[in-house]
Formats: C-alpha cells, sequence, structure tokens
C-alpha cells in the first residue's frame, strides 16, 4: 500500500515538473536557462503572494472563511515572456 501511495506522488510531482518546466522552457530546449528559471521563480512568488492574501491568520493554510473573505488575485498572474 505505502509503495503504491509513494508510486502516485512521484507521478503527481513529474506531471508537476512537466507542466512548469513547459509553460517556462521559451526556446524548448528541454532545459530551463536562468531566464527562464528567474520567471518561473517570479510566478511561483505572484502565486505564493495570492495564497498570502487568503490566509488572513497566517496559519499556513486557508480555511473555508478565508475563501469566502478573501480577495481574488487569480486574473493578476501572469508569465512573463
Amino acid at each position: 500500500m505505502a509503495l503504491l501511495k509513494k508510486e502516485k506522488e512521484r507521478k503527481r510531482y513529474t506531471t508537476f515538473v512537466h507542466v512548469f518546466s513547459g509553460m517556462f522552457d521559451r526556446d524548448q530546449s528541454g532545459q530551463i536557462d536562468i531566464n527562464e528559471f528567474q520567471a518561473l521563480w517570479n510566478y511561483i512568488q505572484q502565486w505564493r503572494g495570492v495564497f498570502d492574501g487568503f490566509d488572513r491568520d497566517r496559519s499556513g493554510a486557508i480555511d473555508v472563511n478565508e475563501l469566502h473573505n478573501g480577495k481574488i488575485g487569480f486574473h493578476s498572474l501572469e508569465i512573463e515572456s
């Protein structure tokens, strides 16, 4: 059972890596250079800011009330080119 869970987590992580590397590998080289990495890092930081905007009590989790009362910031996230 633990082996199946570990394999599922590995697949989820691999999918995450492929999605983000595909989004930021502008020259489709199969690698992310320093500029592409910087764009990825900035994007992650923007998402962190959105999360922090919802997490009013700074617990590291968003509860139903915080989600309901939180500001909508998703439209402001942009991928740098």
